[in-house]
């Protein structure tokens, strides 16, 4: 159920002319009563009276079109505040239904724009997680380029090593040392140690008695400018060599440069006792 709320001012003109109505017709009622007991009359002699019904007629016409006035003045001056009024209810009906339309026009338009608003963003995150799950695969794939390259690199470095350490190992001992010192890890000292041991077993063919051998390999070294004609110098390199080998970084290597070490080492130790040395 709605309840109507009425203004203070609006009440107290709807009473005031409810007010002004009763009174009316109570004069009325009083004016009436008041003919119907004691009629108007006309005095003719000393206690007569007599009663002429047309000037009470016309009396009574009169306080009726008296009264129908005032009611006509009441009702233009209500219907004048009615209309007053009305302007008024109008205006705010008016600023109530712009108000609302306003309102809804608002709400509608925030709807629309949180919509699309929403739609723009997941559009953007749509393609953010396209370009960076694309980003993601190109760097995948930079790296397994990489890695390839890196491998290839590692790959033809070694090749490269074992190709100079093909040489003789007195020429490449520069470049050795430098290739240790900027590479701990590097094969190139592994690598001398065997070059060097391969010059030792020159002078230990497999036929102890072959002294051919021996001559050939001796006039091999004259021929290449050799450092050394004995066994004792390449050894001492290969030794020399072995110590360079960094055991934590190479331990595999480590261990194969001293098998190859102590498998030479008897003959070396024969050599010397026999030399004198």
């Amino acid at each position: 159920m709605k309840i109507k709320v009425v203004s203070l001012k609006t009440a107290v003109a709807t009473g005031v002319y409810y007010l002004a109505i009763v009174a009316l017709l109570v004069l009325l009622a009083m004016i009436v009563l008041r003919f119907v007991f004691s009629p108007p009359c006309s005095i003719i002699g000393k206690n007569e009276c007599v009663v002429d019904g047309w000037s009470v007629a016309g009396l009574a016409g009169t306080i009726l079109a008296v009264a129908a006035t005032l009611l006509a003045v009441l009702g233009a001056v209500a219907v004048a505040y009615w209309w007053l009024n009305l302007n008024e209810k109008v205006d705010q009906r008016v600023n109530e239904q712009i108000k609302t339309a306003i309102d809804q026009a608002l709400k509608e338009q925030e709807e629309k724009i949180s919509e699309q608003t929403n739609r723009l963003l997941a559009e953007q995150e749509k393609k953010f997680e396209e370009s960076f799950s694309k980003i993601h695969k190109d760097v995948d794939i930079l790296k397994e380029l990489a890695s390839n390259i890196e491998a290839r690199l590692q790959s033809t470095k070694k090749d490269l090593i074992i190709a100079i350490t093909q040489l003789d190992p007195w020429i490449i001992e520069s470049w050795a040392s430098d290739e240790m010192l900027l590479n701990p890890s590097s094969e190139v000292a592994v690598r001398m140690v065997r070059r060097y041991l391969q010059f030792v077993d020159g002078f230990f063919p497999s036929d102890p008695n072959d002294t051919s051998a021996i001559a050939k390999h001796t006039e091999s070294l004259k021929n290449r400018s050799a450092p050394y004609q004995t066994p004792l110098g390449y050894w001492q390199k290969a030794l020399d060599w072995q110590r360079m080998i960094n055991t934590e970084l190479q331990p595999n290597q480590a261990k194969f440069a001293e098998d190859e070490i102590e498998k030479r080492r008897p003959l070396i130790e024969a050599w010397k006792k026999q030399s004198g040395l």
